[in-house]
C-alpha cells in the first residue's frame, strides 16, 4: 500500500524528539487541551512515529511501508475526534509490533549451520572465485570465510536494530498503559470517546501480548547470545536482556490495575478505588490481564532466583495474586511455574527479604496440594538450616496461617503444624528434633503473648494440636521421647482454654504435674532438661502460678536436683536454673530462703558443675539483699586450689576489690598465700610488685611464702607470661 500524501509531508520541528517521548508529552497534556489542539498534536505525533519507521526501514533493511495502518492513520488525520486518533495509533503500535516481531523471527531463524554451508551465497563485494591449481583452494576457503563472516554481522546487526526497535515499542506501550488506566488524567467522556478509548486500550493490550509471548524465549536467547563468540561486545545479549525486562514491567503495568474478583468489593481504599476503576475499563474491553502473567512470572521468580537481588524479589512479591489465575490442576502447563515456586520456598533470596516471605505464604495458599508440596521442600531442609533459616520457616508458616481460612486451614494445621509437632517429638535424633521445635517457635509459639486476637487464636490452636501428643509422649518408654516432649512442654507453656476457666485451671495442672513428673525422671537428660524448662516456666510466668506450687518446684530444684548424686548434668542444670530465676524480682524472697546451702559445689567434683556454681555466687552477690550462697573461706579455697581456670579467673574478680588492699593483703599473704598468689596473678606483674611494694613493705615481702618471693624475684622477662590476666 503506499504511503498517503500526510505521511510525505514535512515534519513539524518535533520530529527531531523521540517518538516516545511526544507521545507522553501529548497524553499527559490532553485532557487540559482542546480538541483542534488535541488533533493537532495528534497528527504530529502520527507524522513522528511515521518518520521513525521510516528510519528504522534504512536501517534494519526491514520494509514497514506496506502496512495496513497507513491508511488509516491518513483517513484519522481528518477526524474530529481525538478518540479516533488514539485508537488508530494504538492499531498502528500493534500492526508495527507484530510486524517486529515477524521480521525478528525470520532473521533470526537461520542456524549458523545455514550460514556456515555457504551454498547458494553470493561472493560479497563482487569478489571472483579463482579455480584451478597454483593455491585456489586457499583462495576459496578465504572469500568463503570472509563472506561468512560479512554474513553473520549483517545478520548480528539487523537482530539487534529490530531489538532496539521492539525496547521503544515496549517503552512507548509502557508509557501508554499508564497513563490511559490511570484514573487521576481520566476526565468524563462522551459514549463515542469512551468506545474508541476501549478500542486503543484492547490494539495496546493486543501488542503488548505480542511481547509477552517472546519473554521467556528472549531470556533464554540472551543467555545463548552472551556465549556467542561473534558477539564480542555482548551487544546483542544486552539488547535481548534489556529487552525481556523492559516487556516484563510492561506486563507488571497491565498487572498493577489488576483487581481480584473477590477483592473487586470488598476493598474501600482509595487506592484500590482507581485500580477498580481501571479494572472496569478492562473488563469493557474484554481484556483479561492474566494472560500477560503466564511468562512474565516465570521470567521475574528466574531472575529473582538467580540474581538474588531484593528488587526483584519486590517485583515478584507485586505479582503475587497472579498465582490465583494459574490452573495447578494442569500438570503440563504448570511445571515449569510450580518447579520455580518450589525452588523460591527454600532460596535465602525469598527468605531473608520481608517481600519474599510474605510472597512465599502466598504461595502455600494457592493450592492446597501446592502447600503440601512447599512444606515437603521445606522439611527436607531442617535438619542442615541455620538457626536464622528456622526462624524465616516459621515466620512464612505463621503468615500463611494468619490469612487462611476453611480447608486452607485445616490443612495447614493438620498436615503442617501437626506433622512438625510429630518431629518435634517424636523424632529420635533430638537435634533434628529441636530444629522442628525452632520452626514451631517461630510460627506459633512467639506470638502466644500477643495483645491482638493472634494470642488467643494461637492458644486455641496449640491446645487443639498438643493436649493430645504431648502429655502422653512425657510418659512414653522412650526417654528420648518424653526428652522432646519436656521441651516441646515448656516452649509453650501454658496451653489454655480461654472460654472455660475450670478447663484451663486442670490443664494447667496437668502441665505443671508433667514437669514435676520429669524432674523426677529416671534418665539424667531427662531431669537436667526438665529442671531448665522449669526455671524458665517460673522466671517468666511466675505471677500466673500458684504459690505453693511454686515453693514445691522451687525446693525441688534448690534442694534435690543440685545435690543429685547420681549425675552431674542435673547438678549443674539445677545451679543454671537458679541463676535463671534470680532474673525475675519477685523470686528474690523464695530463693534466699531455699539456696543458702548450693555453696558446697564449689568444692564439687565436676569442673561443669563448679562452674555453674561460681556463675551463680557472682549473679547473686550482684543483687542487693540476696544472702551469700559461699563464705569467703570457700571462696578463697577455691581461688587457692581450682584447677580450673575459669572458676579461679571469676573467683578472683570477684574477691579483688574486697581483699587488695593494705588492710586485708598482708593478713591474706600470710593466711592463704596460693589464694593470694592468684589474686595478684590478675592484675599483672608490675601492678602486683608495685602493691605489694609499695603497700605491704619490703619487710612483708620477703617473709611470705617462698613460691609469692620466688615469683616476685624472678627477672621481668621471666614473670611476664604469669603477669597476664587469666583467660577463659
Amino acid at each position: 500500500m503506499a504511503p498517503s500524501s500526510s505521511v510525505s509531508a514535512k515534519p513539524s520541528p518535533k520530529v527531531s524528539q523521540s517518538p516516545t517521548e511526544q507521545l507522553l508529552g501529548l497524553l499527559s497534556s490532553s485532557a487540559n487541551l482542546p480538541d483542534d489542539m488535541v488533533l493537532s498534536e495528534l497528527s504530529t505525533s502520527v507524522l513522528a512515529i511515521r518518520s521513525f519507521m521510516a528510519s528504522s526501514s534504512t536501517s534494519t533493511g526491514v520494509d514497514f511501508s506496506d502496512m495496513p495502518y497507513s491508511g488509516a492513520l491518513s483517513s484519522s488525520s481528518s477526524s474530529s475526534s481525538a478518540g479516533s486518533l488514539a485508537s488508530s495509533l494504538a492499531s498502528a503500535l500493534d500492526t508495527f509490533v507484530a510486524s517486529l516481531i515477524l521480521n525478528l523471527r525470520n532473521v533470526g531463524g537461520g542456524t549458523d549451520d545455514d550460514d556456515d554451508s555457504g551454498d547458494g551465497q553470493e561472493n560479497p563485494n563482487g569478489l571472483e572465485q579463482h579455480a584451478g591449481g597454483g593455491g585456489g583452494g586457499d583462495d576459496d576457503a578465504v572469500l568463503q570465510a570472509y563472506a561468512e563472516k560479512k554474513t553473520r554481522e549483517e545478520k548480528l546487526s539487523k537482530l539487534v536494530s529490530l531489538t532496539n526497535l521492539l525496547r521503544e515499542c515496549a517503552a512507548m506501550a509502557h508509557a501508554w498503559t499508564l497513563e490511559m488506566l490511570s484514573p487521576e488524567s481520566a476526565p468524563a467522556k462522551s459514549a463515542s470517546a469512551a468506545s474508541q478509548e476501549r478500542q486503543a486500550c484492547t490494539s495496546l493490550f493486543n501488542a503488548s501480548r505480542r511481547m509477552h509471548d517472546l519473554l521467556l524465549a528472549l531470556a533464554q536467547e540472551a543467555a545463548t547470545s552472551a556465549a556467542n563468540e561473534h558477539d564480542e561486545q555482548g551487544e546483542l545479549a544486552n539488547a535481548q536482556a534489556s529487552l525481556a525486562d523492559d516487556v516484563a514491567r510492561l506486563c507488571e503495568a497491565w498487572f498493577a490495575f489488576h483487581v481480584a474478583p473477590d477483592a473487586h468489593a470488598t476493598n474501600t481504599s482509595t487506592r484500590n478505588a482507581g485500580r477498580r476503576a481501571a479494572q472496569d475499563v478492562l473488563d469493557a474491553c474484554g481484556i483479561v490481564v492474566a494472560e500477560l502473567t503466564t511468562q512474565c512470572l516465570p521470567f521475574l521468580l528466574i531472575r529473582a532466583l538467580c540474581g538474588g537481588r531484593p528488587t526483584d524479589v519486590k517485583r515478584a512479591f507485586a505479582m503475587r495474586d497472579s498465582l490465583t489465575v494459574l490452573d495447578f490442576d494442569d500438570e503440563e502447563s504448570i511445571a515449569m511455574t510450580k518447579e520455580l515456586l518450589l525452588r523460591c520456598s527454600v532460596s535465602a533470596s525469598f527468605l531473608r527479604s520481608n517481600e519474599g516471605r510474605k510472597f512465599l505464604s502466598h504461595v502455600m495458599l494457592v493450592d492446597v496440594e501446592m502447600m503440601k508440596e512447599v512444606y515437603a521442600c521445606v522439611k527436607a531442609q531442617i535438619p542442615n538450616a541455620s538457626s536464622a533459616e528456622l526462624g524465616w520457616y516459621g515466620d512464612v508458616m505463621f503468615r500463611a496461617w494468619r490469612t487462611s481460612s476453611g480447608a486452607d486451614l485445616l490443612t495447614l494445621e493438620s498436615w503442617v503444624f501437626g506433622d512438625l509437632l510429630d518431629c518435634a517429638v517424636l523424632t529420635a535424633d533430638v537435634k533434628v528434633a529441636a530444629k522442628a521445635l525452632q520452626v514451631l517457635d517461630a510460627a506459633l509459639h512467639k506470638h502466644k503473648l500477643a495483645s491482638s486476637g493472634i494470642g488467643k487464636a494461637v492458644d486455641e490452636t496449640l491446645h487443639r494440636l498438643y493436649e493430645p501428643v504431648v502429655f502422653g509422649s512425657a510418659t512414653a518408654a522412650n526417654a528420648s521421647v518424653r526428652l522432646n516432649a519436656c521441651r516441646v512442654m515448656v516452649s509453650s507453656f501454658p496451653l489454655r482454654v480461654l472460654d472455660d476457666a475450670d478447663a484451663d485451671a486442670q490443664i494447667l495442672q496437668q502441665q505443671l504435674h508433667a514437669m514435676a513428673k520429669l524432674m523426677a525422671d529416671g534418665c539424667p537428660q531427662v531431669r537436667a532438661e526438665a529442671c531448665r524448662g522449669c526455671a524458665r516456666m517460673l522466671e517468666k510466668f511466675w505471677e500466673l502460678l500458684p504459690a505453693r506450687v511454686v515453693g514445691v518446684l522451687v525446693g525441688r530444684i534448690a534442694d534435690d536436683l543440685s545435690a543429685d548424686a547420681a549425675s552431674p548434668l542435673v547438678r549443674s542444670a539445677a545451679l543454671e536454673g537458679l541463676k535463671v530465676l534470680l532474673g525475675q524480682p519477685l523470686a528474690h524472697a523464695v530463693l534466699g530462703r531455699a539456696i543458702g546451702s548450693v555453696g558446697v559445689a564449689l568444692g564439687d567434683a565436676s569442673r561443669g558443675v563448679r562452674r555453674a556454681c561460681v556463675d551463680l555466687v557472682v549473679a547473686a552477690r550482684q543483687i542487693r539483699g540476696m544472702p551469700d550462697i559461699a563464705t569467703d573461706v570457700q571462696l578463697l579455697e577455691s581461688l587457692a586450689t581450682d584447677p580450673d581456670e575459669h572458676v579461679r579467673r571469676k573467683v578472683g574478680e570477684l574477691l579483688r576489690t574486697q581483699l587488695l588492699r593494705p588492710d586485708k593483703l598482708s593478713d591474706l599473704l600470710r593466711r592463704q598465700p596460693g589464694a593470694a598468689v592468684e589474686l595478684l596473678r590478675g592484675i599483672g606483674f608490675d601492678a602486683a610488685r608495685e602493691l605489694l611494694l609499695d603497700e605491704v613493705g619490703e619487710d612483708v615481702v620477703v617473709k611470705v611464702d617462698g613460691s609469692v618471693e620466688a615469683w616476685l624475684r624472678k627477672d621481668r622477662e621471666d614473670a611476664q607470661p604469669l603477669a597476664q590476666p587469666l583467660s577463659c
